[in-house]
């Protein structure tokens, strides 16, 4: 894509942004182009995918197209799983009604980017994510990608008191874990007991 023409993409986003931090409020003109980047994403030329997927990093706090993006941090093409984590990493905020979708991306048999980034993902909707406590402590458990067991780890941190069922598996991991993997569930697992009896303390 030329420049001019990403200026232009550019321009326009941002004002859509002048009326409004998150998609969850935005115009009509702005719906139309989350529909024109998903219709991208689907296509069936690689090409266009690739061409897409870069246009979204230009963007911020793109919602509505998280599982599309996710789908491409497992692809077999090096540069669609380079662009898709880029996107994931800067510019692709999840809703509340994608959080099934990113729930079922957690199954170990899934290609480890794409676990690492859905549990990345589920962090970023903090304790309104508590539905995936259950799949992020499996994930813990039996993920054999050791960077998607620590993000799930931090995404128990984010969903915060919500996650307190977690800390026997926090618990159990951590006896065995090493390195950062083992540092993250201790320190998850005493914030989660901490919140819990702050908790208590003040329903007192």
């Amino acid at each position: 894509m030329g420049l001019v023409v990403m200026s232009s993409v550019r321009t326009q986003w941002n004002s859509c942004h002048e009326a409004s931090d998150t998609l969850g409020g935005m115009n009509v003109k702005c719906e139309e182009q989350i529909t024109k980047l998903r219709q991208g994403l689907e296509h069936h030329d690689a090409e266009k995918q690739l061409e897409t997927l870069i246009e979204i990093c230009q963007y911020t706090k793109l919602t509505g197209i998280s599982g599309l993006v996710l789908g491409f941090a497992g692809s077999r093409m090096d540069s669609q799983r380079l662009a898709a984590a880029k996107a994931l990493d800067g510019s692709v905020q999840p809703n509340l009604r994608e959080l099934p979708t990113l729930v079922a991306a957690l199954d170990p048999e899934q290609d480890g980017e794409v676990v690492y980034w859905a549990a990345t993902l589920i962090g970023r909707l903090g304790d309104q994510a508590e539905d995936a406590v259950d799949a992020l402590c499996r994930c813990i458990k039996d993920s054999s990608f050791l960077a998607a067991r620590e993000r799930a780890v931090i995404a128990l941190q984010k969903i915060g008191p919500a996650a307190q069922g977690a800390i026997p598996v926090l618990e159990s991991v951590s006896d065995s874990a090493t390195g950062r993997l083992k540092q993250l569930c201790q320190q998850t697992s005493r914030d989660l007991m901490f919140n819990h009896a702050l908790g208590a303390t003040r329903a007192a």
